[in-house]
């Protein structure tokens, strides 16, 4: 089961248990919007309302191990990497995802 699936169902749980939607806000690190959405869908269709829900914006380009990877290598510091400073730049961490995984990103991404 994906992450998001994971939450909306433990959200379900909670509404079920008589939460209200800022215990769920509080209680997962979700947006208020995402918990009003799922209440909403929860209460309309229930459950399975929210076990189909569909994947929202774009296919992640990394999968979870180059992720891990590149938390790594990011943790390891810059001079790691051969910069200079031990400042990152959005510019640097472009460069070292690159370097780790081979998917280019831009730096505003």
């Amino acid at each position: 089961m994906d992450a998001l699936r994971e939450q909306r169902m433990r959200a379900v749980d909670m509404f079920e248990a008589g939460c209200r939607q800022v215990d769920v806000v509080n209680a997962l690190g979700v947006t208020a919007q995402a918990a009003s959405r799922w209440y909403h869908q929860w209460r309309s269709g229930g459950r399975e309302a929210l076990v189909g829900a569909a994947r929202l914006g774009r296919r992640a380009r990394l999968s979870d191990e180059q992720i891990e990877q590149v938390e790594a290598a990011l943790l390891a510091g810059p001079k790691t990497h051969g910069f200079a400073t031990d400042m990152w730049t959005l510019a640097r961490v472009a460069d070292v995802i690159e370097r780790v995984t081979g998917v280019r990103h831009s730096p505003t991404q």
